[in-house]
């Protein structure tokens, strides 16, 4: 494979098929799509972005470069896609993305301007847009961390602290990044199959009561089974993200929801 070198080159990738965005829906625990897969979209709280690729496609093959290149052109592309849904289907133009940046691309000095730049070129509302940021990557510079999250929060732009509690935040961490979401990381998820987990169930209620505390968002990711929804309802966890709710979906089968849903204007407005 030839790495891409330049926005024309990953656009060629992206028509071949080789790279591709899927979308992983986050949504109330208790929302309908539990019993009718179709409202997924009306009562997702927002949807994150996945890079996939096919085997004639290796991101271990590109340099520190191109990676960043490719990074830049996934937060412009997510824009631009949920543009174009939000203009061609106006009654769901409350759907929300998610974009995780990566450690490189969230300690760079002109992030908060690339973010400003894919906004504006693409004409899509702030307030629409979600960043997901690791919980680690947030507390190797904590001074850049507090500075870049000020200016987002300026900006209306919802940031998730994401794999939580693979860190060492403090409550006092929290308090001072203006976040709106905490990600329960996955491996906690799937240690609640284990009924006799007590460590891992008092850390897991212990997430989802600090950020009803501090005025944010439970998210539990990994959600694979019967069983784990079950386990995070007894929780109490708001929200939730994994295979059982839904697969990674692809354009195509967004579009496909939409134009299913179009009619029904009143679930997804009131998820927010």
């Amino acid at each position: 494979m030839t790495a891409p070198t330049s926005f024309h080159d990953i656009q060629q990738t992206v028509e071949r098929g080789e790279i591709f965005l899927t979308y992983r829906p986050i949504v109330p625990l208790f929302a309908p799509h539990i019993v009718q897969p179709k409202t997924i979209l009306t009562s997702s709280y927002y949807l994150e972005i996945t890079l996939m690729q096919t085997p004639s496609f290796d991101l271990n093959c590109m340099s520190v470069e191109e990676t960043a290149m490719l990074e830049d052109w996934m937060l412009q592309e997510a824009c631009r896609q949920l543009y174009v849904w939000h203009k061609t289907y106006p009654s769901h133009n409350s759907l929300m993305i998610g974009i995780n940046l990566s450690d490189h691309q969230f300690l760079q000095p002109d992030l908060v301007e690339k973010i400003e730049q894919a906004l504006e070129a693409t004409s899509m509302n702030t307030q629409c847009l979600v960043l997901e940021i690791n919980e680690s990557t947030l507390l190797k510079n904590f001074i850049h961390s507090i500075s870049v999250l000020e200016k987002l929060h300026q900006k209306k732009i919802q940031v998730t602290v994401d794999h939580f509690g693979t860190g060492y935040s403090s409550l006092k961490h929290l308090k001072n990044f203006q976040c709106q979401n905490l990600k329960l990381d996955r491996s906690f998820v799937e240690r609640l199959k284990n009924p006799e987990n007590f460590d891992n169930l008092w850390f897991s209620r212990l997430v989802t009561e600090l950020a009803e505390t501090l005025s944010m968002r439970a998210i539990a990711d990994g959600v694979e089974t019967k069983e784990h929804l079950k386990r995070l309802s007894l929780l109490r966890c708001p929200y939730v993200q994994g295979g059982f709710v839904s697969k990674p979906l692809t354009t195509h089968e967004i579009e496909n929801l939409l134009n299913q849903s179009t009619q029904d204007t009143s679930v997804i407005s009131a998820h927010l």
